[in-house]
């Protein structure tokens, strides 16, 4: 069971704030799936390898997938993109299914106060994925199927406003000063920590911006970037220290001698998809980082900064940190095999949003009216649970 203190009903929290219309909501037991335009976008509260209780967030994107080259390529593409890549979550595949979808694992906070900002990464997830569908990128560049949803058999036509979420980003990101003040709270939290300690396995750095090295030879960093489309924001990266500094320090005993990562779009797909298998937390996607080598990343915009006083955004900041720092390490500790990457790959009635979609490609057929996402930038159903979790929700034995 979770254990105490845990908000356990995180899923109903997010999707009050977000403003979800309970008509486009479907819940079965710690499920909780919603559309906003044509994606569907699942909550699942489950328990972890390492973790008490981690909240799941799928995007889907496109179904009848291949698992080829031409796939990881893609997936690796949109994860470097500005505008699709680093904002939280990463874009996987799954073979089992053909699915390719949008993913995020995030502890479930015991802070109360972090619950409006975990409502907003999931709004920026999701006008991600609407934005990406209303491109006709999974006809386009993946020449598979859109994965529209549909709820209680019907089609959303009217786009919920949260679908704006990116055009709001990029109006936030023009002031860089609350995100240097943010990231300023933030390294002096890292540096209390660091010197609470008793037996630190990380240390600064001398250098401007938040960096941290470990004992493995890796370093983790915080700092305000500028990013190309929404404008300033946080960005956190875990990876190995750079490659001639490492290999001396492995020289000298003070490192152990641990393969680098490879940047092939294969095995950057594989490491994003065995993030998604373990049950643990993976806030961010595995990409190609500065210093030519793998690095598991996210951008945290400024709008979300802003969602929240400085000192809780500080605090979810921090948290985001030591994730993706903790996502890098079990990279390189184990590998999961033959295990199922989503935990709700179908959705009731698909058969029916794929006949619709198709249509939809010769036809001029409506898809949604008003609120359109901006391209420039926000009673269960019983099919719902014949998508079998692949993770253990609410302690279930799975």
């Amino acid at each position: 069971m979770p254990e105490s203190g845990i908000i356990t009903d995180l899923p109903q929290r997010i999707a009050g704030i977000l403003g979800i219309e309970p008509e486009w909501t479907v819940q079965d037991d710690c499920l909780l799936g919603f559309v906003t335009g044509e994606m569907g976008v699942l909550l699942a509260v489950g328990e972890g390898d390492d973790w008490a209780s981690v909240l799941r967030v799928e995007a889907r994107l496109a179904r009848h997938v291949p698992d080829d080259s031409h796939t990881w390529k893609f997936c690796d593409r949109l994860n470097n993109l500005p505008l699709f890549g680093s904002l939280g979550g990463r874009w996987v595949h799954d073979p089992a299914s053909g699915v390719v979808a949008l993913v995020a694992d995030l502890p479930v906070p015991g802070e109360p106060e972090l619950v409006g900002l975990y409502a907003e990464f999931v709004a920026l997830l999701a006008c991600r994925a609407e934005i990406a569908a209303h491109r006709s990128i999974p006809q386009k560049d993946l020449r598979a199927g859109k994965a529209l949803t549909l709820l209680r058999g019907r089609r959303r036509t009217v786009a919920h406003p949260l679908l704006d979420g990116l055009n709001e980003a990029r109006r936030a990101g023009a002031d860089p000063a609350p995100v240097r003040a943010v990231a300023k709270l933030v390294r002096e939290r890292l540096t209390e920590r660091l010197a609470e300690d008793p037996a630190p396995r990380w240390f600064a750095a001398p250098v401007d911006w938040i960096e941290l090295w470990h004992g493995y030879g890796t370093v983790l960093t915080v700092n305000s970037v500028e990013n190309p489309k929404l404008g300033w924001g946080i960005m956190i990266g875990a990876s190995f220290l750079p490659e001639a500094k490492r290999k001396g320090m492995i020289a000298d005993g003070l490192v152990p001698d641990i393969p680098a990562f490879a940047i092939d779009s294969h095995t950057l797909v594989t490491l994003n998809r065995d993030a998604a298998t373990r049950g643990g937390v993976a806030p961010g996607c595995w990409t190609v980082g500065g210093r030519d080598n793998a690095v598991h990343r996210l951008f945290v915009p400024a709008a979300l900064l802003a969602a929240a006083p400085p000192q809780v955004a500080a605090l979810f900041v921090e948290q985001l940190a030591w994730q993706a720092a903790e996502q890098f390490h079990a990279g390189f500790r184990y590998r999961a095999e033959n295990v199922r990457v989503l935990v709700a790959p179908e959705w009731p009635g698909d058969d029916e949003a794929d006949a619709i979609a198709r249509r939809s490609r010769t036809t001029t057929e409506p898809g949604l009216g008003t609120r359109t996402p901006s391209v420039t930038s926000r009673t269960p159903s019983a099919g719902f649970a014949a998508a079998t979790p692949t993770r253990r929700p609410c302690g279930s034995p799975g």
